[in-house]
Order: C-alpha cells, then structure tokens, then sequence
C-alpha cells in the first residue's frame, strides 16, 4: 500500500472515478485480493477418493499454463488484480488484456509486480484494441483459459471465437438486475439499498440494480423517497 496515492490517483485521472472512491475502496481492495489467495495457497491441496480396496485414485491440481484475463474500464485496477491474482496463486502465467481507454493502473500494477521480483515474464500486460490484442489472445492455441469481465456481445463472440482451441472460459457478463423492496421491509434501508445499487460507480457495475421491483402497498412511498434521496 506504499503507492496507495499514486494509484488512487490514476485511476481517477484514468476512468473519471472520484479520487476519494479509489482511494478508500478500488486500491485497498484490490490489494486485498492479493492478500487473500496468498493465503489460499497453504489450503490448495488434492482428495483422495475411496474406491475399490485394490486401486488408489486421487486428484492432484495442476496449474493450466498461460492463462489470460480481459478487464473492463469500470474497475480498472481491482478487476486487473481479480484476474491476476488468482492465476498466478494457482501456478500459472497470466498475460492481461485491459479496456482500451483505463490501461494506466494495470501498467503500475505490473511494474510493482516486477519490483516485487515475481520471476520475469509471469505477469504479462498487453495494451491495445479488443479487436485486435483481444481476439489475439482467444485464438491462440498456448492460452489454456480466459476470463473475461465484459458485455454480453463480447462474451458471446468470445465463446463462439475460442471453440477451436478448446480454451476455459470464465464469463462475468453484463446483466439487467432488479432490486426488490417488499411492504414489510424497513423501507428507508431499502431504498437507500436500492439508490446504492443503481448509482454507485455511476451506474457502471455490471450487477447494479437497474430495475426497482415495488410491492404496490409501499410504492408510492418508495418512489417518494428514492427520489428525495437522488435529488441530493
């Protein structure tokens, strides 16, 4: 967390988010991530299966090789850290692919892996189009596995795209989800729940609450407050 400023500052500078925002939440986080599957690694271990008393059989895990994340520009720097971490917690390289326009903090955050004397060449960060740099990286053959946090169009295309090579495909696509708020809820609570899931972020998560089911006894009551709440 010694370049905590640095990269709370260019994650606001890069995607337009509050610097306050980054710097109390995105970069702590993401740190946070590295943390925890640092630690998940002591309890990465195989199963021994029971089976006919003259056979052995056990599973061992083994890292996949090169695998690849592709981070969207709403969470530049915790989404770089969700890929990255776990990949190579789990042995493997990791080459990552970040949104055209917020590269800025996936750069630093490689840099501070190179300073962290991660041997050279795990980590990986290539800049460029999706078009280009991404649809490289889902036809080639030495990928083993992608996870994509994208729009649904990509995921699909992606999908289709990677079936050659028979890659793993982990996908984090967008999504239209409602918030409901019933008549026995504690309504202030809830809409003030419901105005966090649709403004935070601006808008920009790919789970925000883009729908507002109301239970008719309250709805007037809700859409008064809600609105009293977004006024402000």
């Amino acid at each position: 967390m010694k370049r905590r400023h640095e990269f709370a500052a260019l994650e606001a500078m890069d995607s337009g988010k509050p610097y306050k925002e980054c710097f109390a939440i995105d970069v702590p986080m993401a740190a946070d991530h590295f943390k925890y599957f640092a630690g998940v690694l002591r309890s990465l271990q195989g199963e021994t299966i029971p089976v006919n008393d003259n056979l052995f059989v056990y599973t061992l895990r083994e890292p996949l090789g090169i695998v690849a994340g592709i981070t969207p520009w709403n969470f530049p720097l915790l989404m770089a850290a969700r890929k990255i971490a776990p990949a190579i917690a789990a042995g493997n390289a990791v080459i990552l692919k970040p949104a055209s326009p917020t590269p800025l903090t996936a750069n630093l955050l490689a840099e501070c892996i190179r300073e962290a004397k991660i041997p050279a060449g795990l980590v990986a960060v290539l800049n460029g189009k999706g078009s280009e740099i991404g649809q490289a990286i889902v036809e080639h053959p030495d990928i083993a596995a992608i996870s994509l946090t994208g729009s649904t169009a990509v995921g699909v295309k992606m999908i289709r795209d990677a079936a050659p090579t028979l890659k793993k495909l982990t996908m984090e696509l967008g999504g239209k989800s409602p918030n409901v708020i019933f008549a026995d809820s504690d309504l202030d609570t809830a809409v003030k729940g419901a105005q966090a899931a649709i403004f935070y972020n601006k808008g920009e998560v790919c789970t925000a609450g883009s729908r507002l089911f109301v239970e008719a006894k309250v709805y007037d009551e809700a859409v008064e407050k809600l609105a009293a709440r977004a006024k402000r």
